[in-house]
């Protein structure tokens, strides 16, 4: 088995992603994810958490639109990307008026 490790690139269906799906959040609500978003921990991936042997793997485009919006979590496990507005939303705006239906 493949052991997965920490991504520095969304997935390619990650809510923070410009090109995600519009709506799709996995049932809950866009201010849902705005709430963990301007949380200071560390938010696993929809994807890769849990995999074999890694306890946490954190969501990369959460952790890019933290910058892109100048959050610094306090969070000492929190994953710190570096900005990317042109791949991830800019503001919380932008994400939410894409995921509101």
């Amino acid at each position: 088995m493949r052991v997965r490790t920490q991504h520095t690139r969304p997935c390619g269906d990650c809510p923070f992603r410009r090109g995600s799906l519009k709506g799709w959040l996995g049932g809950h609500a866009p201010q849902e994810f705005m709430v963990f978003a301007m949380a200071d921990g560390a938010y696993p991936c929809h994807t890769r958490a849990g995999a074999l042997g890694v306890s946490l793997i954190q969501c990369a485009g959460m952790a890019i639109f933290r910058a892109n919006i100048g959050k610094l979590p306090r969070g000492r496990r929190a994953l710190r990307l570096p900005q990317d507005k042109a791949l991830v939303f800019g503001t919380p705006g932008e994400f939410l008026e894409h995921h509101s239906r």
